[in-house]
């Protein structure tokens, strides 16, 4: 038996325990009987009764008046469903009463107000629900903590720290709700109900801030426009920033257009319009989670240091001027390399061999390899300290060539790379991919240029992990479904 399947076998089996030993222990709390509850609003003496309508389904085991509160405890009998009549009546002849539907189901258990109701001690199954959130959240900051100790450029990271903000956040809002609402003590269809609220409220809540977001990711893209002309991927900032303005309000563009197809159905009419309402809120707030993660790591990836023990340092290239010079991008590069090394000098007085990596573009005088070199030269780099790398045209060729190069000097080299600072993510996790084991170091940029970087490093994260990411969606959706079948007996 391979260990992946012996892995598999194992979590299956400890969540097979875990079940069970959350049944075995509500069945334990929660008992097989029911004590039901009302206000008894009669002056004087009461006589008090309890008829179920359909007979041996349940029966009434006692009856008592607790300080104008009606405790009528019920036991079941056989498994089914009935309506109890609960009446109060005084000696001046008037009465009051109140009507409600119980179940009892194949185990003993009995719910009131639907088959998916109310039980005694009903507060530890949210209880249970907010631990099962925490043991989510704690799962996927162990998930974090591991990701990032192994590789700190992976696209799994972002993902994992998206689910976890993502679960952090529906376990504190369905606390707070709870707790003020008292919703999570009264029935389980109401507790399903406030997790829908909770996703509706969290993206509402939001949208100042996500308004703000927009209108910065919008302005930087058309300065960017501006500065660098029109392009699709210069636009992307305009379409996310669009989009998540109208994603916060879908709830309210499905119930516009459910009025219009006017669905006769009610049970099917509430059934799409929370289903379809929880999936978009939640899938947002999950879009949500992913794009800090995102920014978290690149911004994590880019002030990080390196130790200053390296061999080598990889310059990754792109555009040059007309002239052959570099451009303001490349020269931050640049001058972040060359400000690595001489903080390396005086550290450890350990040199450092530059490899500037690029090739020539058809519109490029010279290689962008060569640009760099003849910048490391004018600013005092002896040539021996220069490894060139002329052949690559994209990163993943930049990391791969210049790999090459160096383990064909030294395959123990300790190897560093320079890069703009958005971009130190990504290379780090294309050096990752092909085997080189290299940190990275980034260099600042123009704010309009950093924007619409993050919303390429998100999209890159999406396609990188996308499996991942279409599972919970699956799973998002599937989620929002139950929620919508549990909580329509609210109505």
């Amino acid at each position: 038996m391979s260990k992946g399947l012996k892995r598999t076998l194992i979590r299956i089996l400890v969540i097979i325990a875990a079940i069970a030993a959350v049944l075995t222990f509500n069945s334990i709390m929660i008992g097989d009987t029911f004590v039901f509850r009302y206000e008894n609003l009669l002056d004087g003496d009461v006589s008090m009764e309890a008829e179920p309508e359909e007979e041996g389904i349940l029966s009434v085991e006692k009856i008592e008046n607790k300080d104008g509160i009606i405790e009528n405890t019920l036991k079941g009998i056989k498994p089914g469903m009935t309506q109890v009549v609960f009446r109060v009546r005084n000696s001046a002849g008037e009465d009051s009463g109140v009507v409600s539907t119980f179940y009892v189901h194949a185990s003993g258990l009995i719910t009131e107000g639907g088959f998916i109701g109310t039980t005694n001690n009903f507060h530890i199954i949210g209880i249970e629900f907010v631990i099962f959130l925490f043991l989510l959240f704690a799962h996927r900051v162990w998930l974090c903590i591991k990701t990032s100790k192994k590789n700190m450029y992976s696209y799994a990271l972002p993902g994992h720290m998206g689910v976890a903000l993502f679960l952090l956040a529906m376990t504190i809002l369905f606390i707070l709700i709870s707790v003020r609402q008292g919703a999570v003590y009264y029935k389980l269809y109401v507790m399903t109900t406030v997790l829908s609220v909770v996703f509706m409220l969290f993206s509402l809540a939001a949208f100042p801030i996500i308004f703000i977001l927009s209108v910065f990711m919008i302005s930087s893209n058309i300065a960017l426009i501006r500065h660098e002309g029109k392009s699709p991927s210069n636009t992307l900032g305009i379409i996310l920033g669009v989009f998540l303005c109208v994603m916060t309000f879908g709830h309210f563009f499905i119930e516009a257009l459910l009025k219009m197809i006017d669905i006769k159905n009610q049970a099917l009419d509430y059934f799409v319009e929370t289903s379809l309402g929880t999936f978009i809120y939640s899938l947002l707030i999950y879009l949500e989670c992913l794009m800090a993660s995102t920014l978290f790591c690149t911004l994590r990836a880019q002030h990080f240091v390196p130790a200053f023990d390296k061999d080598y340092i990889i310059i990754l290239g792109c555009a040059i001027g007309k002239d052959g010079t570099p451009t303001p991008l490349l020269k931050g590069r640049i001058d972040r390399a060359l400000w690595f090394a001489n903080r390396q000098k005086e550290e450890t007085g350990k040199d450092i061999i530059f490899v500037p990596s690029g090739g020539q573009g058809s519109d490029e005088v010279i290689s962008e390899a060569q640009s760099i070199k003849n910048y490391l030269l004018e600013h005092g780099v002896d040539e021996e300290h220069i490894l060139l790398e002329d052949k690559s045209t994209n990163t993943r060729e930049n990391m791969a060539f210049s790999k090459k190069l160096i383990e064909e000097r030294n395959e123990d080299a300790s190897v560093a790379f320079s890069t703009t600072g958005y971009h130190v993510f990504r290379s780090g996790n294309i050096a990752r991919g092909i085997g080189l084991h290299a940190t990275g170091i980034g260099s600042r940029t123009k704010w309009y240029f950093y924007v619409n970087a993050l919303i390429r490093e998100f999209a890159a994260n999406l396609s990188a992990e996308k499996r991942r990411h279409i599972t919970n969606t699956i799973y998002l959706a599937v989620y929002a479904m139950l929620l919508a079948f549990a909580s329509y007996n609210v109505y």
